[in-house]
Parts: structure tokens; sequence; C-alpha cells
């Protein structure tokens, strides 16, 4: 349950992290959205990597860093897809509320996330062995 909650926090923290140089990006700067939405998607990934590693999964080593990351970057890309889609889905086939359905699909994508990272992770600590 503990390795559940700092998975949230960390979920929140990149979320708030990404929202913060979107908004920062284009309101501030004045890059165009959609230019200020890729700069985020990195900025988030990166901090939600670094801290889903190093703090909710506690792996320390970084023998495999780059071939984690690379493995989390393309989860990533591939769940930005799903998210689209099913939101797509949702709102337009079964008529929701585009936040609602955003809401359901993130819960659904964070379980899936939760599972690849201990995948991912647990993968680590066996070549420690």
């Amino acid at each position: 349950m503990y390795q559940v909650i700092r998975f949230l926090i960390s979920g929140g923290i990149a979320a708030g992290v990404q929202l913060g140089t979107l908004y920062v990006v284009t309101h501030v700067l004045g890059l165009w959205y959609m230019y200020a939405s890729l700069i985020a998607f990195v900025l988030a990934f990166a901090t939600s990597f670094t801290l889903q590693k190093f703090w909710t999964f506690e792996e320390k080593d970084t023998r495999l860093l780059h071939s984690q990351a690379l493995s989390c970057f393309v989860f990533a890309l591939v769940g930005i897809a799903v998210n689209s889609t099913l939101l797509y889905v949702f709102v337009e086939y079964f008529g929701m509320q585009y936040l609602s359905g955003q809401i359901v699909v993130s819960a659904l994508l964070a379980v899936l996330n939760f599972q690849f990272y201990r995948i991912v992770f647990k993968i680590s600590e066996a070549h420690q062995l």
C-alpha cells in the first residue's frame, strides 16, 4: 500500500509539472500551446520516471537507467495514444463529458502504469543478484 501511495503522489507531482509547464510556456513565454505541450510532456516524463524509479520503487541501481528510461518513454508514448483513443471513444460513442472521460481513462492508465513500472524495476533488481 505504501508503494501505491508513493506512486500516486509521484504521478500527482508529474501532473503538476506538466500543467505548470504548459501554462508558463504558453502564457508567459508565448509559445504555441501544441509546442508547449510537447515540452511539458518531456519534463513531466522526466519527473515521473525519476520519482518512480528512485522514490516509489526505491530502485537505486543506475546501470540500467538508460534502458529503463527508454522502455518507460516508449510506454508513455503508447499511453498517450491509448489515452487519446479511449477519450475519443468515451466522448463520441458513449456520450461522456470529456473531463469525466479523462478521469476514467486516467484511472485505467494509472493501474497499467503502476504494473508496468513494477515490472521494469523488478527486472532491474534481478540483474543485481
